[in-house]
């Protein structure tokens, strides 16, 4: 019933380059590359419930209201560091070569590979949501409240502060922070503005709006990015 409605899968991924033909058509002189002012970016990747399980890579920042800018999306059907290279090298075209950007990124072992050699110059974060969540497993009483404190703090002697507040609840925490970092995750020692992006917000909020349009055939899919790109 859904196949008759929706159209199959095998169906609409034979329909692509007639989706690519009919985009560029009804927007003449459609541009391909521009360049962004981001100062922050966030890239993530999220599962598709379809039949080949394909993946929805996506980056997007905040604008100067503080609301969710999409700057690009791709679907990919490889599970390697293939289309996350790929992927991340036409979001080096968008952002040209300004090493003063933050990449703000979930611990996935191939962006974390692929954002290294793509973008050796920018520093690139990992949310203090995800990296709290790996601590846990070693450090069992670690008190969320003071480590998400720690990683907000707008100066040093407030991190020391919580710092100091967050070891007594775990032991040893902080050699293995340094050992990662206090650039990556906190905002007190990054180099860059990292401004209030400091979770997972941004690809939270997109992933919840695509709830729904996981479950649709790919030609679907991109329709509704689309659109939502070009609200």
């Amino acid at each position: 019933m859904l196949d008759d409605i929706r159209g199959s899968s095998e169906d609409s991924y034979k329909m692509l380059p007639q989706f690519v033909y009919i985009l560029e058509l009804n927007n003449p002189g459609y541009v391909v590359e521009y360049k962004v002012d981001a100062d922050v970016i966030s890239i993530d990747g999220t599962s598709l419930k379809n039949k080949y399980s394909d993946t929805l890579l996506s980056t997007s920042t905040p604008d100067t209201n503080d609301q969710i800018f999409p700057l690009a999306f791709c679907v990919v059907g490889y599970k390697n560091d293939f289309p996350w290279t790929w992927f991340c090298n036409q979001l080096k075209i968008i952002i040209g070569g300004r090493n003063e950007v933050v990449i703000v990124y979930n611990r996935h072992k191939s962006i974390c590979k692929v954002i290294e050699v793509v973008f050796p110059n920018v520093l690139y974060c990992m949310y203090v949501v995800h990296l709290l969540r790996n601590l846990k497993l070693n450090y069992k009483r670690i008190v969320d409240i003071l480590f998400h404190t720690c990683g907000k703090a707008f100066n040093i002697v407030d991190f020391e502060h919580e710092m100091c507040l967050l070891e007594s609840s775990a032991l040893g925490i902080r050699e293995e922070l340094e050992s990662i970092g206090f650039a990556k995750w906190s905002r007190a020692y990054s180099p860059h503005r990292r401004y209030n992006v400091m979770t997972t917000n941004i690809s939270e909020s997109l992933n919840s709006a695509r709830l729904k349009v996981r479950e649709l055939p790919i030609c679907s899919i991109l329709e509704i990015l689309r659109m939502m790109l070009q609200r």
